[in-house]
């Protein structure tokens, strides 16, 4: 008993050190301008979660909503419902950072339930902790108001369910699963029905007697809670889910003539969001991605897992399937994981965040591989061998990962990232003073940036254009915006500077977008442009827009 104790305290402690090497990790003050956390990256992503989220605290809609123009989101609503209560005690739209870290931390406990429940040795534990809190993605996502988040936990919630005992409760909990991973992205609908397909299959090898009732008890269960978000889908987005998802079928896989299926869309078929050339080309992609190559993830190429780590990660889900006692754990993994794969690669982009839930399946495969090595090792007896091996690979990380690690460290602590989005709205505050402008002729400006993201940190002098019919939210200028006549942008300009109204226009944004940076350059051919302000170093541009020669055009 007290050698279970010593166990057991030991345990706890691996995972206590494990949280404080996390929160070190993610020790960002999101109100700052020493991360990034304030530019609120990716557009228009970040912008579909964040405005309905403070949208539902001000006035209780789920919607995108500014100056009283509305746009559905495109998105589920449960990643944004997350976020609400945080923006209740501060609407600032920073906030969610806070409500990412919970998520990160709710990740880390329940991969520390899973460790103890299938794998036990205390030792794998605590370097599986190790490699999960000092993973790359792990402390860097939580960054961005992504909905991945958010599937994280409910996936590691849904291996839970799958290693524990079949009960009534269990059943309940598993039976939310569906509904809980479609409603934060409907990307992940494969691994919502790949983890039914598990559990039904769980239910009849686990429960001899009554497994039939059980079973139906569980699909009963799942499809009447997964109702309410297909009721949203075709209610507040006006979408057909059983239409949208058999075009997708059919046009992915050529089964048909997709265009001719009724409510086909967009989504589907030649030139769509999913096709079987995708597949092609994003698969192989993807594959080496999870063998430790370079992979986009987001803007980033940090290999998922060190290539040292990903021969033990796929080994032991491969050696687990003829373990006793981890066979059905592993196999659920493995399945969990190609599953989805799949289903992606068959989208037109190609980004390791779709897989997110690779990274902790990866390390759950390093547990089971340890754990294969450690029953062989001990039936010789030689268990203090296992143990110094797990010293030697926890050594050989630290050796390999301190840079990385002392550098996160240092930022979090000492130096910074500078959020140049949120500052260049700040440096428009600063040239847009109250008062600056006499009259009710409120300023213009021209900005290749989302109007959303410029209206969270705006002091209100100024309104706002865009500059291209491109950028940002292109499919909903008006509700964007404001109703103008956007087949002419520059016509817009120049009825503003007709009416009296000072129009400006602002540089930062452009980046690498040719097709802005063509914009811009097309005003000075219609307009003068008079430099007025000249800052971040000289990436904060504001020009004053006026006629040339003083002449209307």
């Amino acid at each position: 008993m007290l050698k279970s104790l010593r166990m057991r305290s030991l345990v706890d402690l691996f995972f206590l050190s494990s949280v404080v090497v996390f929160l070190v990790l993610l020790a960002r003050n999101p109100y700052s301008q020493r991360t990034l956390i304030p530019n609120l990256e990716p557009y228009p992503d970040s912008m579909h979660y964040v405005v309905p989220a403070r949208s539902m605290v001000s006035g209780g809609l789920f919607k995108i909503i500014r100056e009283e123009r509305v746009i559905n989101p495109s998105v589920p609503p449960l990643y944004s419902a997350f976020l609400a209560p945080f923006y209740l005690v501060n609407n600032d739209p920073r906030t969610y950072y806070f409500a990412n870290v919970a998520l990160a931390l709710l990740s880390i406990y329940l991969l520390f339930l899973i460790l103890k429940l299938a794998i036990k040795d205390k030792w794998i534990i605590g370097i599986s902790l190790f490699l999960f809190t000092t993973n790359f993605y792990m402390y860097w996502y939580p960054q961005w108001a992504m909905a991945e988040n958010l599937i994280l936990p409910i996936f590691l919630f849904a291996v839970l369910l799958l290693i524990k005992p079949v009960s009534k409760t269990n059943i309940i909990f598993a039976s939310i699963i569906p509904f809980l991973s479609y409603s934060t992205k409907y990307a992940y609908l494969p691994l919502a029905g790949t983890f039914v397909a598990l559990y039904v299959l769980k239910v009849i090898w686990e429960k001899k007697t009554d497994r039939v009732r059980l079973g139906i008890l569980f699909i009963l269960l799942s499809s009447i809670l997964f109702l309410p978000i297909l009721i949203y889908q075709s209610y507040m987005q006006e979408i057909n889910p059983l239409i949208r998802y058999f075009n997708i079928l059919v046009g992915t896989f050529s089964f048909g003539n997709a265009n001719l299926v009724i409510g086909s869309d967009k989504f589907v078929g030649s030139g769509g969001w999913f096709s079987e050339l995708f597949f092609q080309k994003n698969f192989p992609i993807y594959v080496r991605g999870l063998l430790g190559e370079k992979a986009r993830f987001l803007w980033d190429y940090t290999p998922l897992l060190p290539k040292y780590l990903i021969f033990p990660a796929w080994t032991g889900m491969f050696m687990g399937l003829f373990k006793k006692g981890v066979r059905y754990f592993s196999f659920s993994l493995m399945l969990l994981l190609a599953l989805p794969l799949i289903f992606i690669s068959t989208f037109s982009t190609q980004d390791m965040r779709y897989i997110y839930h690779s990274v902790p399946t990866l390390i759950l495969g390093i547990s089971l591989f340890l754990f294969c090595v450690k029953d062989f090792l001990s039936k010789k007896k030689l268990y203090a061998v296992f143990v110094l091996g797990i010293f030697i690979i926890g050594g050989l990380y630290i050796f390999k990962n301190f840079q990385r690690l002392r550098y996160q460290t240092a930022l979090n602590l000492k130096y910074a990232e500078t959020p140049w989005y949120y500052i260049s709205v700040l440096r428009l505050n600063d040239y847009f003073t109250k008062g600056k402008f006499l009259g009710d002729k409120m300023p213009y400006v021209i900005s290749p940036m989302p109007p959303y993201y410029i209206d969270f940190y705006s002091n209100g002098n100024y309104r706002l254009l865009p500059l291209d019919k491109d950028q940002e939210f292109r499919q909903s200028k008006e509700a964007a915006w404001g109703y103008e006549d956007y087949s002419d942008f520059h016509g817009i300009y120049k009825k503003y500077l007709l009416e009296g109204y000072p129009v400006y226009v602002s540089t930062y944004g452009l980046g690498n977008e040719f097709y802005l940076h063509e914009a811009f350059d097309e005003l000075s051919k219609d307009f003068k442009l008079t430099e007025v302000q000249n800052e971040c170093y000289t990436q904060c541009k504001i020009y004053k827009l006026e006629f040339k020669n003083g002449k209307s055009i």
